[in-house]
Parts: C-alpha cells; sequence; structure tokens
C-alpha cells in the first residue's frame, strides 16, 4: 500500500460495532469496545463523518441495500466522491437512484 493512499472508517461502523459486541455476536479479543475505539483513534486511519443530510437521504438508495448501517456508509461515500469532483457546491446525490 502507498504511503499516498488515505484509508477511512466510518462512524456507522462504531454503532454497529457496540450493537454487535452487546449481542454477542463480535468478540474483541483482550479489549472492550472503547480500548478498540482508542486504537483507531491512536491510527493512521481518518474519519469518515456522516453529516445529517447524508443520513436523511439514505432512503433513496435502492431496497437491495437493506442493513441501515451500510445504507449511511453508502450515501457517505458517494458524497465525498460528488464533492471531491464538484467541490463548490453540495449535490444531492441520490436523487432518481431507486
Amino acid at each position: 500500500m502507498s504511503d499516498e493512499n488515505e484509508i477511512f472508517y466510518s462512524q456507522a461502523s462504531f454503532r454497529e460495532i457496540s450493537i454487535k459486541y452487546i449481542m454477542g455476536k463480535l468478540v474483541l479479543i483482550g479489549m472492550s469496545p472503547e480500548d478498540f475505539y482508542q486504537e483507531i483513534k491512536n491510527s493512521y486511519l481518518k474519519c469518515n463523518s456522516s453529516d445529517n443530510e447524508e443520513l436523511i437521504t439514505s432512503y433513496e438508495l435502492p431496497i437491495e441495500h437493506k442493513d441501515p448501517f451500510d445504507r449511511i456508509m453508502i450515501c457517505n461515500r458517494l458524497n465525498q466522491i460528488i464533492l471531491s469532483c464538484y467541490p463548490i457546491a453540495r449535490l444531492k446525490i441520490i436523487k432518481n437512484m431507486t
């Protein structure tokens, strides 16, 4: 991997980790979700945060994307791609996808 590459994580991932941890569907050996977060926070990974516009437009994704956390991450990434191409204006990116 090139040093020029940036690797992002989604805030939605932490909510999903917490839910799966408490349900017993995720085992973090030797650490709690808080410890895991500190490891990520101290790493080279960058947070790909979501804003309310991304969250509210996730209903416009095709129904094939049923997992709510996946929907948040997809909307977030699509919005980032659009903004990197058109940084002047914030566009509603998913309109008419369904």
